[in-house]
């Protein structure tokens, strides 16, 4: 069987040929089904002949070619014209016909010699994919529809929801994460403004304590104007300019007695009474002799110095050239100093009241220098951020204030993006403010791929829960055929199934001279022909609401009333209205091979029950049963036989039946074995209107005798 079985392909045609009939007798692939039914038949056939297995392995083995036993050398006419009968010549070739058998069901018998190889595992896990998805296909409705929607949405909605959060979670941790780099990036600019003018208040302490150098303020109202904006220094002492360069050179050597030089940044420091340079060192011949409150570019930065005790101005650009930042910080003495100067006449409130304004201790110091040597730029561009660091100025313009803001450093080549956070600066004198933000943003740039991502996973998770719905639904419509709902639960419960039925109607049938057809027919078809027939009763089950319980062989049982409890005229009517249209069905049948069916129909108390837990069965117990499969034993083919009880209940009914008495003898009853004699019936169909006789059953008339 399994070589016979390699010559087909999946589609169920055969691959060989018979090497010695004419192409015209190969035309019909349900032609060759049937001679490879019949050579399996001839083989049987031949065992059956105590032909020993030996022998018929040997001569098989040695055909080189399997399509050479088609040939009709092998075949005998009788076989040939014997298996060319079937059920249905339009639909019983059981190769063809899909609704019954497909050629790869046949792996079912043969699972012990599997010689197809990788090709066929594959053919065969496709089709068995591709039957499943049209399993699946049909199972589908609209509410599992809905729930796989709505699951999708719910999932979707639940994972953006959680993005979201864990979205706004991340924004929040990156901003108090910029915030903390902001504050201690301020404390930082704050150290080094602190570093860098440190040395301004120590020049002031040594102006002080220096009688020389108080003098500086007298001296320079003697200062002779040589242009708009200077004044010519050339009348100082040199034992002045000695002390003032001894006193920054000692300056110098104390801020530089850590680990950072602060000197390196200063680009000098300067002392300038009354407002005039007049004392720098490093010298600077460019800014020697300024007069700063004649210079209108510097007056407004030095009286608010006077004003309010200190002021950093800049980036400018200095007459020496360069971008730097400058530093005054006004000294304030007593009245009594010689060439001090009263801040009324300057029209400012000095910052010490009761002071006079000696002059400013000044400071210049390259800003760019400082940020350099800190590496606060690499350290920024590696942490993917980017600021700016401004400055306040407020201006005052007759009664009214204008207010500038200047970019004191920023990061290079990089825009700031809108999240950004802004930390004011602790820098005297003035408003600063450090503004520091993500170069891409706070937002992250998982959004988007996470959110696809979700969509994609919550499709997945929802086709998943609705494969696993159509699985439960398939596998519970395959109980419920197998058994009834009530009875599955109350399995699933762990509870034993046992009911009892007051008045049920029994259906039997079977097929007349089906043994010796049996005989005649390779396994298969007889599987196919069985298998045809009854899916069509199995239709007429469900159109009259009847109960299938059990197929044995040709044996097809039916109740009418259980599990679904019924009353018993509506049950026997049910399952009567059933036998009379099975009947008719296979009477009626156009195919090749002519069935015949007997049929038999009892009713009466029964107890129905699970039996067994391996493989369990619904089972009906009680002499209805016997009583009903005698009905169908003593029955005539093509002829339905009740039993009184029936024939009472069908009285009932409102359908009129036509039913006469078997009349075997002058009593008119029959003797069935195990019950002795029995009044029984034929139903001979419904009667319709006109005296029509709708769904006869039975080859006799009416007012015949048997």
């Amino acid at each position: 069987w399994s070589r016979l079985r390699a010559s087909m392909d999946l589609d169920g045609h055969m691959s060989g040929g018979k090497d010695d009939v004419d192409e015209s007798t190969q035309t019909s692939t349900r032609d060759v089904t049937i001679d490879m039914a019949t050579i399996m038949e001839s083989e049987t056939f031949a065992s059956q002949q105590s032909t020993p297995s030996e022998e018929i392995g040997t001569e098989i083995h040695q055909k080189d070619d399997i399509a050479s036993l088609t040939g009709s050398d092998v075949l005998p006419k009788s076989a040939k014209a014997k298996s060319s009968s079937g059920f249905s010549s339009a639909s019983f070739n059981f190769w063809e016909n899909y609704t019954t058998f497909k050629p790869e069901d046949i792996k079912a018998f043969d699972d012990e010699d599997d010689e197809s190889g990788i090709f066929h595992y594959v053919s065969d896990m496709m089709l068995e994919m591709r039957s499943y998805i049209h399993s699946f296909i049909r199972q589908l409705s609209i509410q599992l529809l809905v729930v796989f929607f709505l699951s999708w949405m719910v999932l979707c909605a639940l994972g953006i929801g959680l993005i979201l959060n864990w979205r706004a979670s991340s924004i929040d941790g990156r901003r108090v994460e910029v915030e903390s780099k902001a504050v201690s990036i301020g404390a930082f600019f704050a150290s080094q403004m602190d570093k860098a003018l440190s040395p301004l208040y120590t020049l002031a302490a040594f102006v002080k304590s220096s009688e020389d150098l108080m003098q500086l303020s007298n001296i320079a109202m003697s200062f002779d104007i040589i242009s708009s904006n200077f004044r010519n220094v050339t009348g100082i002492p040199p034992s002045i300019l000695q002390q003032y360069n001894s006193i920054v050179k000692n300056i110098y050597q104390t801020v530089d007695a850590g680990s950072y030089r602060i000197s390196s940044t200063i680009i000098n420091l300067q002392l300038a009474p009354r407002g005039i340079v007049s004392l720098i060192y490093p010298p600077d011949p460019k800014a020697i002799g300024h007069d700063l409150l004649r210079d209108s570019n510097r007056r407004p930065d030095a009286l608010k110095a006077i004003s309010e005790g200190f002021v950093m101005s800049g980036p400018v650009q200095l007459v020496q050239g360069g971008n730097m930042m400058i530093g005054r910080l006004p000294i304030f003495v007593d009245s009594t100093v010689p060439g001090a100067i009263d801040p009324v006449q300057l029209q400012v409130t000095a910052a010490s009241p009761d002071m006079y304004w000696w002059g400013f201790a000044t400071c210049l110091f390259n800003y760019e220098d400082v940020l350099e040597k800190s590496g606060i730029f690499d350290e920024l561009a590696r942490e993917g951020l980017v600021f700016n660091l401004t400055r306040l100025d407020v201006v005052a313009n007759g009664n009214s204030q204008i207010y500038s803001t200047n970019v004191i450093a920023s990061s290079v080549n990089q825009t700031m993006s809108n999240d950004f956070v802004v930390v004011p600066l602790q820098v005297p004198g003035n408003t600063w403010n450090l503004t520091l933000g993500d170069k891409n943003g706070f937002h992250p740039s998982w959004v988007s791929g996470a959110i696809a991502a979700t969509v994609i996973l919550s499709f997945c998770l929802a086709m998943f829960m609705l494969t696993i719905l159509v699985s439960r639904k398939m596998q519970k419509q395959l109980l419920y055929r197998i058994m009834p709902a009530r009875a599955i639960k109350r399995l699933q419960h762990g509870r034993q199934v046992v009911e009892v039925f007051s008045t049920v109607t029994i259906f039997f049938s079977d097929i007349v001279g089906f043994t010796n057809m049996a005989n005649d027919m390779h396994p298969l078809e007889v599987m196919a022909m069985l298998n045809e027939l009854y899916c069509k009763f199995d239709a007429l089950v469900a159109k009259h609401g009847v109960y299938k319980v059990e197929t044995i062989g040709d044996a097809y049982m039916v109740v009418g009333g259980a599990p679904d409890r019924r009353t018993g005229p509506d049950a026997a009517e049910r399952v009567v209205r059933f036998a009379l249209e099975a009947i008719d069905l296979v009477k009626n049948n156009t195919g090749d091979l002519k069935l015949q069916i007997r049929a038999g129909i009892a009713s009466g108390p029964v107890v129905a029950g699970v039996v067994g837990t391996s493989m369990p069965r619904y089972c009906f117990f009680g002499d209805t049963v016997n009583t009903a499969s005698r009905m169908e034993s003593t029955s005539k083919a093509l002829s339905l036989q009740i039993s009184e009880v029936t024939y009472r209940l069908l009285r009932e009914c409102k359908t009129e039946f036509v039913i006469v008495p078997r009349m075997t003898d002058s009593e008119h009853k029959l003797v069935v074995k195990g019950k002795g004699a029995m009044q029984t019936y034929w139903v001979k169909g419904i009667q319709g209107g006109a005296g029509e006789l709708i769904g006869a059953a039975g080859e006799h008339h009416v007012n015949s005798g048997l």
